[in-house]
């Protein structure tokens, strides 16, 4: 009966949250969840794409982690039932299968966010289910446990301490920024490719052309023979943009025919993990430039130490 009540009030949330979303017109689940299950090998479908993503999530040592504990939590679970300890055995059993359900079905790395639930979660389990085996058994699972920590460290520390920590600046210098030209100058419709701070307490419209926040791009960009030439024009003009803010690399077919470069936002010292180093500004209507450029040049000196905005000659 706990253990009913412990499911319900863990289940019950989310299925409010679905109901919210689909009253709003919205899928069940977050586009951003669905986008990123998107993403994994967008051309493989049904089992094979499941294949892929577990063979995908095992070349990582985080992901090698997390199915060494999922085996041994297994077998400790079928040896705990074995003997009669079915509330340890269950604890082990459903931890197992939520660690075998994430590879699977989740994601390993990605700036390391979405792993380490199981991998803690099941190293606790280990602990608890541990104390239900005889001594020699015991000890074996808690050395496992010891060497779990260990392997997590190996794992996550190189890029945490090599590119993470610097992340705060880095985001700051560029995201940050272009939220304050989207908010404090332009106040209007933007379209970004990293919607987050751009987005975050902005009254006007973001077009997220990546395609997390905004289901037709990533439709576009996932379509079969890839997204046509310069598709990101008509969303522009269909959600009334006059600004585009993006990495270039990430998009070199999508930019409008029409659409006219006007500014780099770059920095110095470039540490952290960034989706690109140099963001473009581009005028969606080449009519709209002149103004544009003019709120780049007022914006410009009031940006943060080692962030600069370098202006591109527009032809007249």
């Amino acid at each position: 009966r706990a253990g009913v009540g412990l499911g319900a009030a863990v289940l019950l949330p989310v299925a409010a949250f679905a109901l919210y979303l689909t009253s709003l017109g919205l899928p069940p689940l977050p586009g951003s969840v669905m986008a990123k299950v998107g993403l994994a090998a967008p051309d493989l479908g049904g089992v094979d794409r499941l294949i892929f993503g577990v063979l995908v999530n095992l070349t990582s040592l985080a992901g090698r982690l997390l199915g060494a504990l999922s085996v041994l939590l297994a077998l400790i679970a079928m040896i705990l039932l074995s003997k009669g300890e079915r509330s340890q055995g269950i604890l082990a059993g459903v931890l197992a299968i939520a660690g075998f359900a994430h590879l699977v079905g989740g994601q390993i790395g990605w700036m390391h966010r979405y792993e380490h639930y199981i991998i803690v979660a099941q190293v606790a389990a280990l602990l608890l289910a541990g104390s239900g085996l005889l001594a020699r058994e015991g000890l074996v699972a808690r050395v496992f446990a010891l060497t779990a920590c260990a392997m997590a460290a190996v794992a996550y520390y190189p890029t945490l301490l090599g590119l993470y920590v610097w992340n705060p600046r880095a985001i700051h210098l560029q995201q940050e920024q272009m939220g304050r030209f989207a908010q404090d100058w332009f106040k209007s419709a933007v379209l970004v490719n990293d919607l987050g701070r751009v987005a975050w307490r902005n009254p006007s419209y973001v077009f997220d052309a990546y395609g997390l926040g905004s289901p037709e791009a990533l439709t576009e960009r996932l379509r079969e023979g890839g997204a046509q030439k310069g598709w990101l024009a008509p969303f522009a003009a269909q959600k009334g943009v006059r600004l585009a803010m993006i990495y270039d690399r990430w998009f070199e077919e999508g930019v409008g025919e029409a659409w006219v470069k006007l500014a780099e936002l770059t920095m110095e010292n470039r540490r952290g993990a960034l989706g690109g180093w140099e963001v473009s500004f581009y005028a969606t209507d080449p009519a709209e430039a002149p103004v544009i450029a003019a709120l780049l040049a007022d914006f410009a000196p009031t940006l943060p130490a080692g962030a600069r905005l370098e202006p591109v000659p527009v032809a007249p």
